[in-house]
């Protein structure tokens, strides 16, 4: 069994690849930072940040909230229903032979058929 000192070790230079490698932009910055100084200004910047979206999502998802869901559902039995249009196509512009390419618009010769 590895020693707490050890275990310590991996557990904070494992966080601290992590937070070098994340895509947060302040929070990778700070732990690349060559200063002290500079790291607390990172993460000044990216805590501003994250109470910015924190009261954005609460002020937004108290406009949602605020405001009612109606839904009504009504189900009406047709006798018929309408057909709906199919088209089928076999995307074959002329066909295989030359009976069937004359009954396209003249197209045969675009394809280089007589």
């Amino acid at each position: 069994m590895s020693s707490p000192t050890t275990t310590k070790s991996i557990v904070w230079g494992t966080t601290v690849n992590y937070l070098r490698a994340s895509s947060f932009s302040g929070v990778s910055h700070a732990a690349n930072a060559q200063t002290t100084t500079r790291a607390a200004y990172w993460t000044a910047i990216f805590v501003v940040g994250l109470g910015l979206t924190a009261r954005s999502l609460s002020f937004l998802i108290g406009e949602f909230l605020q405001y009612p869901v109606t839904t009504s559902v009504e189900v009406v039995a047709k006798k018929t229903s309408d057909f709906p249009a199919v088209t089928v196509c076999n995307l074959n512009r002329c066909g295989q032979r030359k009976s069937q390419c004359t009954k396209v618009t003249n197209i045969c010769p675009i394809f280089g058929k007589k």
